[in-house]
């Protein structure tokens, strides 16, 4: 019985060459089709990237303005949530004052936004 399979296997490989090397083309076309799948997938990953990092951008550039228009007499809440008035302006940071006579020094980035003083809510 083992000796008909080996004459049937025999048989077949010999008998269609043509048929084989048609599988093997369809089977190569099938694994160069796989990556066209993730084309659409990277595109997209690569667009929410560059939309994140654009907001960011924006919101950076919003903060460095709001802290170049800082000046003294300025109210300003820190990055920790204190509230205090700027009474000297400095290359790299701000004196704040967070109570009567207790000054503190706090780095430029230290300040998440400013206080308007007519109604007392933040702007960020």
């Amino acid at each position: 019985m083992l000796n008909t399979f080996t004459v049937l296997a025999q048989a077949a490989t010999t008998a269609e060459p043509a048929a084989d090397t048609a599988a093997q083309g369809a089977s190569q076309q099938s694994q160069g089709g796989g990556f066209l799948i993730w084309v659409p997938l990277l595109v997209v990953m690569v667009a929410m990237i560059w939309l994140s990092s654009r907001g960011q951008k924006k919101q950076r550039e919003r903060h460095q303005q709001m802290i170049n228009g800082l000046q003294k007499g300025s109210r300003v809440v820190l990055a920790g949530g204190l509230y205090g008035n700027i009474v000297e302006v400095k290359d790299k940071t701000f004196m704040v004052e967070i109570a009567k006579d207790t000054r503190v020094e706090v780095a430029k980035s230290g300040v998440s936004g400013a206080v308007e003083e007519d109604n007392k809510t933040e702007s960020k």
